[in-house]
């Protein structure tokens, strides 16, 4: 079930098991994150205090992945870092699954260019997102909101979550609510943390010195750091 307006979710919490939420904010666009991004972390926010006060396991998020579009549309299929986004952003804030609007709007050379490749992204780190959830020994920084529509919404600069898949290894998933480059700062209070993580996105290899990261993230940027327990 997808209840239409956020400001709904709690009320009609009661009535679905599991709520479909969704925002496509490349209405009335031409540029790369032109439209009001952060909105997505904000409606899956909402989405996830509506699900976990009645008492439900979470909610599935629906990004907008189409480029077959009706004559006259006010939308544009979302860039790949768009795209991209929008999947990994509502996971963050406990999404428990990703269900796409809609597979059967797509065609190539979309499909390869976009969808494909954070699908993949998305499966591969499955293991993560099935295992423990320990977003409390987890601190994101910059924690403040830093930008007319972030202190709208209440939101902070940097979202993230942390969590442990069943051989031991960790994700710490985190976006950049902004259009702008921020330098972030990830505190992580786990035991025998290594000397480095690894960017699953990028491939780059990050230092962890005293328990912190500090990387620069591109605008509505996406990191997701797998961190192997030291010897």
């Amino acid at each position: 079930m997808c209840i239409a307006w956020w400001y709904s979710y709690r009320d009609l919490a009661s009535l679905c098991e599991i709520n479909m939420p969704n925002h496509y904010p490349t209405e009335n666009t031409s540029a790369e994150f032109e439209g009001p991004q952060s909105n997505i972390v904000y409606d899956a926010k909402l989405a996830a205090e509506a699900a976990f006060a009645s008492g439900g396991l979470g909610f599935c998020y629906t990004p907008g992945a189409r480029n077959i579009l009706p004559e006259g549309s006010k939308y544009r299929p979302p860039t790949i870092n768009e795209f991209r986004y929008s999947v990994f952003a509502p996971i963050t804030q406990g999404a428990m699954g990703i269900i796409y609007w809609a597979g059967y709007l797509c065609k190539p050379p979309y499909t390869e260019e976009v969808v494909f490749p954070v699908t993949r992204q998305l499966s591969e780190l499955t293991p993560f997102f099935l295992g423990k959830w320990l977003d409390e020994k987890l601190q994101c920084e910059p924690s403040q909101s830093s930008t007319p529509l972030l202190k709208k919404l209440n939101l902070p600069t940097v979202s993230g979550c942390l969590r442990e898949s069943d051989n031991g290894k960790y994700l710490l998933l985190a976006v950049n609510n902004r259009a702008e480059v921020t330098l972030a700062t990830f505190r992580v209070n786990i035991e025998r943390l290594p000397s480095q993580a690894r960017d699953f996105i990028t491939g780059r290899l990050v230092p962890i010195i005293g328990g912190e990261i500090k990387d620069l993230m591109g605008p509505y940027g996406v990191h997701a750091y797998i961190i192997e327990q030291a010897e």
